[in-house]
């Protein structure tokens, strides 16, 4: 972890509550700081294009206790 593109939550005013997207998540570095910021009652959503990439946030996830973190495979396609 921590090959992040910037910081993109510097500039995001996440609130208690908020549900988060993170395209391209990664090991979900992001997810795990947004996770802090959105609390409990919010929730965060990573989506990598790849298997290895969701298969290593989904274990940082379990490693590091954020529960209110998912991760879901799909392509991104433009029309």
């Amino acid at each position: 972890m921590g090959l992040s593109c910037g910081t993109p939550l510097a500039l995001a005013n996440l609130k208690d509550g908020e549900v988060v997207v993170d395209l391209g998540s990664g090991g979900g570095l992001d997810c795990f700081l947004a996770a802090k910021k959105v609390g409990d009652s919010g929730r965060v959503i990573g989506v990598d294009m790849t298997p290895s990439m969701i298969e290593l946030a989904t274990a940082n996830a379990k490693k590091f206790g954020k529960g209110t973190s998912s991760f879901i495979q799909t392509l991104f396609l433009s029309t």
